[in-house]
């Protein structure tokens, strides 16, 4: 029988608290290049040994359901900041769990949650601000090489493949990571581009862990005519069948008849398939189409070539070496054969870009230029171990993310020592306030965002409180070296944090700090347990798990 409990705050406020508490001890063991490892098993996949924030938090599922509140929120700010930075979500859980389990502690204490959640509000802003003038860009590849070395954990080898895609893509191109059958790394450059548009349906996903829908050596239909009759959708079908590849529809509309019918065949996987809504508006739009039928082989079916999909060939569809189809966008890498024809239109649309003098145009041609020249750079993991490869795998992604975000949003002084200098730095504007509980707000952020620094000193068995009153004596670019146990140049050593990490990681915090502090009750739904179990002394049934709470 399902019922609903209603429990208020003052009963919540320990559980969750617990939640927050249990989340943060976990996160904060990984910390720094002296981090401890953790092993994740639910007995019906591998053991995996890693250290990534994001894939930790993934697992924690707490069996209460309040305490799960506290996990869930650290997790929804972890991963909002791995989504747009990649690296630094463990940083950003122990950062959010501490300010929130504090928060928690001062409105048990009967603090009203509205001034000191302007506290940090504030407190946010200013931090914001100085964030801003204390960053600065990244001038050259030493300097991203330390970057990208640093994020996958002190692998340099890791960092210089990360540095070399960069160079041959650039920062408008895409860096893909796939695994390899062979022990050894490797980086390969193939031509390509995203375009921004998902799948028209969710039922097409393969890849459940990523939500995407991915195909290797696929085959491609480009055309900006309607699918809207079921002759079109079969006479699609039997094409694909003659060359048994699966197929990636980039078209205009497909109509709901047509849909199904795709969706029933990928089903029953008697064809794998996937659609996509033609990027961009206007006139644009069939310029992008002709882009990806020139890099990818594909004859473009055009309403004003007369072309008729009922007509449709197999050598009509072109070859793609994979597709990545999110819900946001769509990711083509060609194949090599096609690099010459990528090139040709390249030099075509940058002399149309040489005799336009429209703005608009101008703009459009050089995000076309920018998407066909940048390539796609594939970096194929190897190594001897299923572990060992899940492993590398993951800091590879982080280092991928780490160094763009860095290279398009600059840095700051890594292993947080910012966050503790910042922490120093607030402690003149408390002094400013003339609401008590605003300052306590402030007192609470200025103590929680020393805590990740001290989490990566004490997981080099030093003391984390007497090295935090030396480092706030130097310089913003002085800080603790766990790698080597000592003070030092961190700036020098190359030891940096992308700047967008701190931004998104306080923003977020800020936002759903003020959400929860506010929370005065849970309603959930929860299930009686049939007991059938009864004492032998009294005959009575044990009701001591009669709600699960």
């Amino acid at each position: 029988m399902k019922i609903k409990n209603i429990c208020y705050r003052d009963v919540i406020i320990k559980q969750i608290k617990k939640g927050l508490q249990d989340t943060t001890n976990i996160l904060s063991l990984t910390l720094g290049p002296r981090g401890k490892n953790i092993v994740l098993w639910d007995k019906t996949s591998k053991p995996q040994i890693i250290n990534d924030g994001t894939s930790i938090i993934n697992k924690i599922n707490n069996q209460n359901f309040v305490e799960h509140i506290g996990q869930f929120l650290v997790k929804d700010v972890i991963f909002n900041v791995n989504d747009s930075v990649g690296d630094g979500t463990s940083t950003t859980g122990i950062l959010t769990g501490n300010v929130l389990s504090r928060g928690l502690s001062l409105i048990h204490s009967g603090y009203t949650p509205y001034f000191f959640s302007n506290g940090i509000f504030k407190c946010t802003n200013i931090l914001l601000n100085k964030l801003y003038k204390i960053s600065w860009p990244l001038n050259n590849n030493k300097d991203i090489l330390n970057i990208a070395t640093n994020s996958s954990g002190g692998d340099k080898l890791l960092g210089k493949l990360i540095v070399n895609a960069y160079k041959r893509v650039g920062t408008d191109g895409l860096i893909s990571i796939e695994t390899s059958d062979k022990n050894d790394t490797s980086l390969i450059v193939y031509g390509g581009l995203q375009i921004d548009r998902g799948y028209v349906s969710h039922k097409f996903i393969n890849n459940f862990k990523n939500s995407t829908c991915e195909y290797n050596d696929s085959a491609i239909l480009v055309t900006d005519l309607p699918i809207d009759s079921i002759k079109q959708a079969a006479a699609i079908m039997q094409s694909i069948l003659q060359i048994d590849k699966p197929l990636l529809i980039i078209s205009d509309t497909i109509s709901k008849k047509c849909l199904n019918a795709f969706l029933v065949n990928n089903k029953e996987k008697n064809i794998k398939i996937c659609a996509v809504k033609i990027p961009s508006f206007g006139s644009y739009r069939k310029s992008i189409l002709q882009d990806i039928s020139i890099a990818t082989g594909a004859s473009f079916y055009s309403s004003d070539s007369g072309m008729k999909l009922k007509n449709l060939k197999p050598e009509d569809f072109g070859s793609l070496r994979k597709c990545i189809v999110s819900e946001n966008n769509c990711t083509l890498i060609s194949k090599n054969r096609f690099k010459n024809q990528i090139k040709s239109r390249i030099d075509y649309l940058e002399k149309l870009l040489s005799s336009t003098d429209s703005t608009f145009e101008t703009n459009l041609l050089s995000e076309r230029i920018a998407k066909l020249s940048g390539g796609i750079a594939v970096i194929r993991v190897g190594a001897p171990t299923e572990l060992e490869l899940i492993d590398k795998k993951l800091r590879l992604e982080d280092a991928k993310n780490a160094t763009f975000s860095a290279v398009t949003q600059g840095v700051v002084t890594g292993s947080a020592v910012s966050l503790v200098h910042l922490s120093n730095f607030l402690k003149y504007f408390m002094a400013l306030s003339s609401c008590m509980e605003e300052s306590l707000g402030m007192q609470l952020l200025r103590k929680s965002i020393v805590v990740p620094n001290r989490n990566i000193i004490l997981n080099s068995d030093e003391d984390g409180y007497l090295m935090e009153k030396k480092i706030v004596n130097y310089p913003f670019e002085i800080g603790y070296d766990a790698e080597y146990k000592c003070l030092t140049n961190l700036v020098g050593e190359g030891v940096v944090d992308p700047s967008l990490l701190l931004y998104n990681s306080l923003i977020s915090l800020c936002k759903i700090s003020s959400v929860l502090m506010h929370t005065q009750a849970v309603i959930s739904k929860r299930h009686y347990k049939k007991i059938s179990k009864i004492s032998k002394v009294t005959g009575t049934i044990s009701s001591a798990n009669f709600l699960n709470m």
